[in-house]
């Protein structure tokens, strides 16, 4: 017998009460459709609830359980989806479908087979995605592009190595990727790209034409690779089924919508559903300007207005940025009527800058943030994990590694805290490129068991397991085993319940990786297989549409976010570990909310922040495609700016009707309590001048589109000029609120440890003695290693020249004979700087250091020459590198430091860079090697002024070292006395009128003086005397600039702390290329 036709059903457009809350007013519609009998109000099986996001099912479930507990009657709940889950609920697919892994594998499989197939289409693919593909290749014009495909890189090989192999597959991956969320794209469109390349209206855009022609062809080729495979692509597929109305419609009778912006797939779902006999009933919170299937007009909503009757200026707060985005949030927060509570405020922040900035704040204010709003897995612990891993074996870089040992799991698997400073140590020694490399004994961090060389060691066992290429679906167990390993049973997570929900939703991903069709058995390595699974191509941060994990969303059990992560355990192996992290909500009773734009149009919360609300957030950016322009977009049907502006528009008016009609809460007792009687509501603004990194921001359009008349004041509200202040949040607390934290700057650190003194400390002394503390007492010793630096630094520099010149002058101080013959020296001199590259840097070092080694090299052949004038003259190295140190001693042949300035003072130490005698006369002289661009004037270096009496008194002085070399070849068992003007420099600048022996122009009695200093200082050490300078003695850049106030705010009483930051002089580079001295 055969079924009866359904019968059509008229859509019905069904007008939200604004008077409750969004979710109370959906269940309203949602029972008030079973007519007075109770049982078949709440008998909602048959009956489907579309919402926009997983935020607002929470609380829809909570109020329909609570209104059949206040009629006494059982719920029998309605299904609630999001759009994402609607196609699978009514479509049911003629062959296997592809996951969304499966289907960016799919476009990666038929790429390659372009490639070896077509080479000719692959190049015009490649030129539609901006990559000319022989060129990024790096291959021979010549070679066919099929070739090479096994090709193996590592890091660390010889610079010209062919990365063809490597190249390959990230341009493969980024076209598979971008072509998977074009083709999802013109699904949700109701189009294929070959019906989009056979439009008319494309001729007029003749270039976009041909790019789409071409991926047209490039879709075909892919459409065959899937009818071989035997299985559908998912979006496709729902496009046609909806076409064909293959649909399944049996177990519905109803459907609520609640969509701002539906996608045109979905558009021609409900109307097939219809057509199907289901009941389709539309949420509006307004009847103006919708279409007739009852969605927002998109011309009208565009365009909407907004007058100064619904949002007024006095609801309008300006900020400069993030930071004081958090303050003038909890300003509002305080300004709510008592009694006020965490459940009636919800703070809306589009950007993570400004959540992070609200969180801290919320915490000083003695209360918490509780994000609802369901959390990207690649913003999870466990996704952040994955990505650091990616990297880690994808790049190979020193950076990929320091950032994963710093994960909180990695860390935690490592189970050593010192880790994090042997990397950045050997980094900043070596300036290594890969961690691949084989290690460099010599450099800081790497000696020892607990150094860099057990770290690699740790390293290169963990990812052994991912080092070979496999299949796409063969990456399954392996990833899992190693994230498994590192995990182990810990718990952590933003949410008690994160890890345990991360973890589920990998297992399903990594399921769906291993059930790709073998036919798509490219060879991936271990990088592109997780940026297949995270949704991101490889080398690139984009995500796809809808792919792995890119679209799964973590929510906290009791959250409006809903359950979150999916279910489906591949191996299992963690989540016997987690489960007890699963046992019960998380009370959400104490904190305020923090969510996204999208989910604050779902809202309950009486009272309403609206921070960040700036354009590009409010409305949403434009979507930036130069193929699929915005224009073109708009034509088609597809996502576009008007279709952002429009939702948008939609979803502001919608908050602010609900803000205006809820007033007094309904006492029918259904509410139990989630709408408290008496309160009002309210929408305010936070409006940022300009992002965490300064870049400008402008006032969301929304707020400008007042009645002509307010529009002058709003502008001068928005765009506050230059002589006008800005807007501020108040700064004085409320009484009762937590008073204003302050933080003084430089604060004494009393119990100073201080047993000696370098040669070089005295000019930080007298620069400042706040700073000197900082630098050598032993419990502070603050240093800044920056490890990220791509080239040596002044200083690293002059060691690389003064490593080579000290080699080099302990042989010529062990010839019976000085060398006189510049060819010979030069030599020599190349030799030594030959072998110490080899032995301090690895193969990997940056171009900027191979380029630095040979201007090293140039400076060491000026050396040569300069000594070979000297050698002629009778001057004969005696000694290099002559060390003063505190015993024990940790240099081999170093002297005892003597006391200054007698045995009751602190040892003197220091390193004198060359000690020459004349062999005629037997005059001593003691040098300093420079590499400082400019000739470096020894005189100008120590003494303040140029008046020939400058030097005899104490205040003259602002460097000791030279005059203190004096003290220590004293001190020696054979007594070395220098005169004062003998001391000086060998400049070893760029040019040769720069370079050159510079002696100091000093008197005895100067000299004297300047001992006399030192001693001085040294009495002021022992007392305890690190009285800061009135000048700053660092930069604004520099590391410890905070310690001064410098980068931080001043009070807004105007105060600024110690010092006058206009007179900040920043740390003396003057010397810059130094090595002498050195304790």
């Amino acid at each position: 017998m055969e079924r009866p036709s359904p019968t059509p059903v008229a859509r019905v457009v069904c007008s939200l009460d604004c008077s409750r809350a969004l979710s109370d007013a959906i269940c309203e519609v949602v029972v008030g459709a079973g007519g007075s009998d109770g049982v078949a109000q709440f008998d909602l099986a048959r009956t489907m609830v579309l919402v926009p996001g997983g935020s607002i099912v929470g609380p829809i479930e909570r109020n329909l359980l609570a209104r059949a507990r206040h009629r006494g009657t059982p719920l029998i709940a309605p299904t609630i989806v999001t759009p994402l889950m609607l196609a699978s609920r009514f479509v049911a697919p003629t062959l296997p479908v592809l996951s969304a892994l499966g289907s960016r594998a799919s476009w990666r499989e038929a790429f390659e087979e372009v490639v070896a197939e077509d080479p000719t289409l692959a190049q015009r693919i490649g030129r539609v995605f901006g990559t000319d593909l022989r060129s990024d290749l790096r291959s021979d014009p010549g070679t066919d592009l099929a070739t090479d495909r096994a090709t193996e890189f590592r890091a660390g090989d010889d610079a010209t190595t062919a990365l063809s192999a490597q190249a390959r597959a990230r341009i493969a991956a980024r076209i598979s990727a971008r072509m998977s969320r074009i083709a999802a794209e013109c699904a949700a469109a109701m189009l294929s790209l070959q019906e989009i390349a056979a439009r008319a209206d494309l001729a007029k855009m003749p270039e976009i034409a041909a790019k789409i022609e071409t991926l047209a062809r490039f879709s075909t080729r892919r459409d065959a690779l899937l009818t071989r495979a035997g299985v559908a692509d998912r979006d496709a597929a729902l496009r046609d089924a909806v076409r064909a109305r293959r649909l399944a419609a049996d177990g519905f009778d109803r459907i609520v919508v609640l969509l701002a912006d539906p996608e045109p797939v979905q558009r021609a779902l409900l109307a097939a559903l219809g057509e199907l006999g289901v009941a389709v009933e539309i949420c509006v919170h307004t009847r103006e300007s919708i279409d007739r299937e009852g969605f927002p007009l998109l011309s009208s909503w565009e365009a909407r207005s907004f007058p100064s009757a619904r949002i007024g200026s006095d609801a309008i707060r300006m900020a400069d940025g993030p930071a004081e985005v958090a303050t003038a949030v909890i300003d509002l927060i305080r300004a709510i009527p008592e009694p006020r509570t965490t459940a009636d405020v919800a703070v809306m922040t589009p950007d993570d800058e400004s959540r992070r900035a609200i969180e801290r704040a919320l915490e000083l204010a003695q209360s918490r943030a509780v994000r609802v709003d369901a959390r990207k897995f690649a913003s999870t612990r466990l996704g952040s994990l994955m990505a650091r891993l990616s990297q880690l074996v994808g790049d190979g870089t020193m950076e990929s590694l320091a950032a994963f040992i710093r994960h909180p799991d990695a860390a935690r698997w490592l189970g050593r805290d010192d880790f994090g400073r042997s990397v950045a140590e050997y980094r900043a020694a070596t300036l290594a490129g890969s961690w691949r490399d084989d290690v460099i004994d010599t450099a800081d961090g790497a000696p020892g068991d607990g150094g860099w060389s057990a770290l690699r060691g740790r390293i290169l066992a963990l990812v052994a397991p991912l080092s070979a290429p496999r299949a796409a679906n063969a990456w399954a167990r392996p990833l899992r085993a190693v994230l498994a390993e590192i995990v182990g049973s810990d718990t952590s997570g933003a949410f008690p319940t994160e890890r345990a929900r991360t973890i589920r939703a990998l297992d399903r991903v990594l399921a769906e990786l291993a059930d790709i069709p073998a036919m798509f058995a490219v060879a991936l390595e271990c990088h592109e297989a997780i940026a297949l699974l995270l949704g991101v191509s490889a080398g690139d941060t984009t995500a796809s549409f809808g792919g792995g994990l890119a679209s799964v969303e973590i929510a906290p059990i009791g959250t409006r976010g809903g359950s979150g992560g999916g279910s489906g355990d591949a191996n299992g192996a963690m989540n016997g570990a987690v489960n007890g992290a699963m046992n019960g909500d998380w009370d959400l009773s104490g904190g305020v909310t923090i969510m996204g734009w999208l989910d604050a149009g779902m809202a309950d919360e009486r009272h309403l922040i609206l921070a960040g609300f700036a354009d590009g957030s409010v409305p949403e950016g434009a979507v930036v495609d130069p193929l699929l322009t915005d224009d073109l977009r708009r034509r088609l049907g597809m996502q576009s700016s008007l279709r952002r502006a429009a939702r948008d528009a939609w979803i502001l008016d919608g908050i602010l009707a609900r803000a205006q009609l809820r007033r007094d809460g309904v006492s029918d007792g259904i509410r139990d309590g989630m709408i408290e009687v008496g309160k009002r509501a309210s929408v305010s603004f936070v409006v940022p001048r300009r992002t965490a990194v300064g870049d400008p921001q402008r006032p969301s359009r929304f707020l400008l589109r007042v009645e002509r008349g307010e529009l002058p004041g709003r502008v001068s509200l928005l765009f506050p000029t230059d002589h006008a202040p800005i807007l501020r949040p108040t700064p004085s607390a409320p009484s009762g609120s937590s008073p204003t934290l302050r933080f003084p700057l430089t604060p004494p650190v009393p119990g100073a440890v201080i047993a000696s003194i370098g040669v070089t400390a005295f000019k930080t002394y007298l620069q400042c003695p706040y700073l000197f503390q900082l630098m050598y007492d032993r419990r502070l010793r603050l240093r800044s290693i920056d490890e990220r630096a791509t080239e040596l630094d002044p200083r690293g520099f002059g060691l690389l020249v003064h490593a080579a010149a000290e080699a080099w002058g302990r042989e010529e101080a062990a010839q019976p004979r000085r060398s006189e013959d510049a060819a010979k020296i030069e030599l020599s001199l190349f030799e030594h700087l030959d072998k110490h590259v080899r032995t301090h840097f690895p193969k990997s070092r940056a171009s900027a250091v191979r380029v630095q080694i040979e201007l090293a090299r140039r400076r060491l052949a000026r050396l040569a020459t300069l000594q070979a004038e000297q050698a002629r003259e009778g001057w004969r190295v005696h000694a290099v590198e002559l060390a003063f140190q505190v015993p024990p001693f940790s240099q081999l042949g170093s002297n005892a430091a003597p006391m200054l300035p007698d045995a009751g003072g602190l040892h003197l130490t220091g390193r004198i860079d060359r000690v020459d005698q004349h062999e005629t006369d037997g005059r001593w002289r003691a040098l300093d090697y420079k590499t400082a661009a400019n000739a470096v004037n020894p005189r100008k270096t120590h003494i303040v002024g140029s008046k020939a009496t400058a030097g005899r008194e104490q205040s003259d002085w602002k460097d000791l070292q030279l005059p203190l070399y004096r003290v220590l070849l004293r001190s020696l068992p054979n007594p070395i006395v220098v005169a004062p003007s003998d001391l000086g420099y060998i400049n070893l600048a760029p040019s040769v009128e720069k370079s050159g022996f510079v002696f100091f122009r000093c008197s005895v009695d100067e000299a004297a003086v300047a001992e006399e200093v030192a001693g001085a200082i040294v009495a002021r050490v022992q007392a305890g005397d690190f009285t800061p300078s009135s000048r700053i003695p660092i930069r604004p850049d520099d590391p410890i600039a905070a310690i001064w106030g410098l980068g931080m705010r001043a009070d807004d009483d105007g105060s600024e702390g110690d010092g006058d930051r206009g007179d900040a002089v920043g740390r003396d580079t003057a010397h810059a290329g130094s090595s002498g001295g050195d304790e």
